[in-house]
């Protein structure tokens, strides 16, 4: 093929008098193709190969069709048509629109049914053809809609034989540069737009999906310089008649189901949105009209798509727009975006759609997503956990419902400040509005999730920094939209969920005396010998000390000219100063009375900073992103500025999983949002729906059977069981696959974590009679630090397993869950390491958490374990009887103050041993 392209490329065909190709001359680098490569021009070219068998076939006729193939061909038509119209009375009989469809003669290349050509001439172009709709019949060239397009992109058209119906077509958009001037951080890179028009009698699940898979074939098919990631795809349902008879709800649940089987090629052609159109007819009666039903998925978090289903309507001016429909599962849900509300139907497609621009925000601030996608993450995990799920019923249509919390004065207005907290006159209300409308870093949602062990449903109040609004800082108003929206958890005694992605407290800034001030020198031509002063002149003084009291300064004369040396700078912007530190210190208070009150949990999901990396902490649970997600109380350049040396590079060294998973912050790690989401959903399925209220109990039937046998071959698998090697399965203590390990990375030498005894969720903690090691890293900023392992033997209470054992049992407890504990431990670890550690502190915080404890807690001595010294005190039933009882094996536990060793020495000393050696010799 090479050589027949440089044949055709040559300009010296008359060399090949042989007529054969291996007698042309053969180049013996590339550097003729690369010089025809970097031949460039403007002038769009057309290349047609067909490969005869035989010299004898190259005639008239078929040569002449060979050349019919180039568009330029099609200049003699041209030439007719355009001289027909213009002596022609269209504007009289305001024509707008001529199409000429010719045939084609088809015997040349043995084609039967040849597709005829189209020339459409359009009055706006002043009769001349429009070379977007060629070979496009009359009554599709409308339904496309290629006008949206037409004003902000330059377009190509890629044909319309991609597919075997040819319903498909492409277009290669361009931003023009118009559209560019207006946006200018719009992608410059070009697009492709696909057009795909299906004339049929009813819409049906089938017919989308046939025309959906021709469109994919269509894209895959072409080959163009287009990056991924902007293009779009059409599809037009166009009825035989608009008198059929579709629920909304029923399209959406149908287009959304089949979108989510093809989401992967969806992904991997980089379609960004899929827009769908059909016209129907609600209810079969006079008083019914037909209306036209826009669908519009896209994928946001890169994890789900999101529908949102538009009814085109007449507005209040009487123009044509998009409205919102209700009671889809779009809107209930509040998942989608509604971004195309109000959008005028022949609105141009913009360069960048509705929140892309906060959407790279968030993803370039802190590699998380933009708030509002959030609950679309919720949906698709409620969704995950049903289909993961075979035995516990039909999944229910809507899986959840959102309602937003937003901030508001009681006496109406939606200006408000921390004053108006002060004075109590603000509260939390209930409402529906479209995303993007917040004008504060903080957003609350009231959630309603139908999960498996909740199919009715159960409530949660979920909290999310906008990290798109001043890098998610926390200001005075942040602050309150928080505590009001914990408070109304604590109130309705619901689980609270905060999504931490934030730069911490606001650091404010004066913009007004920012702009103004100016610098005394101590030495003018040499700036570096310092300053002794800042100052302001006098008209400056006059316009913010004295009218707005942003500042206090004192007069005074410099170079002869009347100044006013700046003493305080009081500013008038709100949140300047430490009223932000005040704000942190009421959210703080908040969530730790939240912790006590109801379910807590965090999920971090980007960088979290000072107040925001408090609130991880005081709120116990924390399931934390794999990947840039540190939870850190200073970013680590400010912290190598302090130290005058660049120690640290990233913050992930300073409170990235590494770190955080195990010193016992993070309870979980997921390695993506949506699996943060899942873990958080999955965690949720353990804890009852309002604090004090009933467990969620399970139907294990088909998982596990209640009465079954409990063997295992190794300690850990008396928890969870065991498949032995012919797919045997042996049964553990706790329902098959239902044990969830926390704080997994800490203190390795005592497991905690929850599971299912016959579908009742429990508190677990476990001894690991396996050594562990104990990691510390070395401190970049400390020259002489190395990193230190510890050995930690397995059956003892090291300061930090027992501190994790104290730890979870409160967690245990504010989840209302019974607790059992399987008991080996031979007692704390007493070495002069261990007691300057604090392990006396952290073993007496345990007797602190079984005094709490509300719950039922079992404390069970296995098979060979033992209980001896102070283990045995502090999980002793007399701490809290009414709720502690105490179990052991009949025949081979044991317990005891010491080990035989131990007592021994202490017991039975010299003087006895020689006395028994003297009796025994009697």
């Amino acid at each position: 093929m090479t050589d027949l392209t440089r044949a055709m490329s040559s300009s010296k065909l008359s060399n090949m008098s042989s007529g054969k190709l291996s007698d042309m001359p053969r180049s013996d680098s590339e550097s003729s193709l690369l010089s025809l490569e970097h031949d460039l021009t403007k002038v769009l070219r057309t290349s047609v190969m067909k490969i005869f068998s035989a010299m004898s076939e190259i005639g008239q006729v078929a040569f002449k069709s060979l050349m019919g193939e180039f568009p330029q061909y099609n200049d003699i038509w041209l030439k007719t048509l355009n001289s027909l119209l213009a002596t022609s009375t269209t504007s009289k009989a305001d024509v707008r629109r001529v199409s000429f469809i010719v045939a084609k003669d088809g015997k040349t290349d043995n084609n039967l049914y040849p597709l005829p050509s189209v020339f459409t001439f359009r009055e706006t172009a002043a009769f001349k053809e429009d070379h977007l709709y060629r070979d496009i019949e009359p009554t599709v060239s409308y339904q496309l809609e290629t006008l949206r397009l037409t004003k902000n992109f330059s377009l190509t058209c890629l044909g319309d034989r991609m597919s075997p119906s040819g319903q498909i077509y492409l277009y290669k958009a361009t931003p023009k540069a118009s559209a560019l001037a207006k946006d200018k951080k719009a992608n410059r890179a070009p697009r492709i737009f696909a057009r795909a028009v299906s004339f049929i009698n009813d819409f049906s699940a089938g017919s989308f999906e046939q025309l959906l898979i021709e469109a994919f074939n269509a894209l895959e098919s072409i080959k163009t310089a287009c990056v991924p990631g902007d293009n779009h795809l059409f599809i037009n349902i166009v009825g035989a008649s608009q008198s059929t008879i579709i629920d909304p709800v029923s399209v959406e649940q149908v287009v959304a189901s089949i979108l989510k089987r093809h989401s992967k090629r969806t992904t991997r052609l980089g379609i960004a949105e899929v827009e769908a159109k059909a016209v129907c007819k609600l209810a079969d009666d006079v008083d019914s009209h037909p209306i036209s039903l826009r669908l519009v998925a896209s994928n946001p978090t890169g994890f789900v798509q999101v529908m949102n289903t538009y009814v085109e309507a007449v507005d209040e001016s009487g123009s044509a727009c998009l409205q919102p429909i209700g009671g889809t599962k779009a809107s209930l849900a509040g998942s989608g975006d509604s971004s195309w509300e109000g959008l005028d139907i022949t609105a141009p497609y913009p360069l960048t759609r509705p929140f892309d621009a906060q959407r790279k925000a968030a993803l370039r601030s802190s590699d998380t997503l933009y708030c509002y996608d959030l609950p679309a993450l919720f949906e698709a995990a409620v969704e995950k956990q049903w289909a993961s799920v075979s035995a516990a019923g039909t999944q229910p249509t809507m899986v959840m419902f959102t309602t937003e919390l937003v901030v508001r004065k009681k006496s109406g207005g939606h200006h408000w400040t921390m004053a108006d907290y002060m004075n109590g006159q603000l509260e939390l209300v209930e409402t529906q509005r479209k995303a993007g409308k917040n004008d504060v870093g903080m957003v609350a949602w009231l959630m309603t999730l139908k999960t498996v062990e909740c199919p009715n449903g159960r409530q949660i109040v979920l909290i999310a920094n906008d990290i798109t609004h001043k890098a998610g800082s926390f200001g005075t108003r942040e602050d309150v939209v928080f505590k009001l929206a914990s408070v109304y958890a604590r109130q309705r005694r619901v689980p609270r969920l905060y999504m931490a992605a934030n730069s911490g407290a606001r650091i404010g800034l004066a913009e007004g005396i920012k702009k103004t001030f100016k610098v005394a020198f101590k030495n003018p031509s040499n700036p570096e010998s310092g300053f002794d002063f800042l100052y302001v002149n006098k008209s400056d003084y006059e316009s913010l000390g004295v009218a707005q009291k942003e500042l206090i300064a004192e007069p005074a004369t410099y170079n002869g000219e009347e100044i006013f040396k700046i003493t305080d700078i009081i500013g008038s912007e709100p949140d300047l100063g430490v009223e932000n530190l005040k704000g942190s210190g009421l959210i703080a208070g908040e969530t730790s009375l939240a912790y006590d009150d109801i379910f807590t949990l965090t999920i971090v999901l980007g960088r979290t900073v000072g107040i925001g990396a408090y609130l991880v902490r005081l709120g116990q649970r924390t399931i934390q992103k794999s990947s840039n997600s540190p939870i850190i109380l200073t970013g680590y350049q400010a912290l190598n500025k302090l130290m005058g040396v660049d120690v640290y590079s990233t913050n992930d060294q300073l409170g990235g999983p590494a770190i955080m998973y195990s010193n016992g912050i993070s309870h979980l790690t997921e390695n993506d949002h949506l699996s943060v989401v899942v873990s958080a959903i999955h965690w949720l399925s353990y804890v009852p729906t309002v604090r004090g209220g009933l467990l969620p109990i399970t139907d294990i039937t088909g998982i596990d059977d209640i009465d079954r046998a409990i063997s295992f071959a190794r300690w850990m698998l008396l928890l969870t069981g065991q498949e032995d090697d012919n797919g045997g399965w042996h049964g553990g203590f706790f329902d098959k696959g239902s044990f969830t390990e926390t704080l997994a990375g800490w203190a390795k030498t005592v497991v905690v974590g929850r599971a299912r005894l016959g579908g009742i969720p429990m508190g677990v903690i476990v001894t690991e009679n396996r050594s562990a090691e104990a990691i510390r890293p070395a401190d970049p900023a400390d020259l002489k630090a190395s990193e230190t392992v510890i050995q930690e033997a397995g059956g003892v209470w090291f300061p930090n397993s027992a501190y994790k054992t104290a730890q979870a049992i409160n967690d245990f407890r504010t989840e209302d869950l019974p607790l059992i504990i399987f008991a080996n431990w031979r007692g704390f670890s007493g070495g002069q390491r261990d007691m300057f550690d604090e392990v006396l502190k952290y073993g007496s915080l345990i007797v602190d958490a079984f005094v709490k404890f509300q719950q039922p807690v079992f404390v069970y001595i296995p098979p060979h374990a033992e209980i001896r010294g102070g283990a045995w005190v502090v999980l002793d039933a007399s701490i809290n009887e009414s709720v502690m009882e105490m179990y052991a094996s009949a025949n081979n536990a044991r317990g005891g103050v010491l080990e035989a060793n131990g007592a021994a020495s202490v017991k039975y000393r010299t003087k006895d041993m020689i006395g028994t050696m003297h009796r025994l010799d009697e």
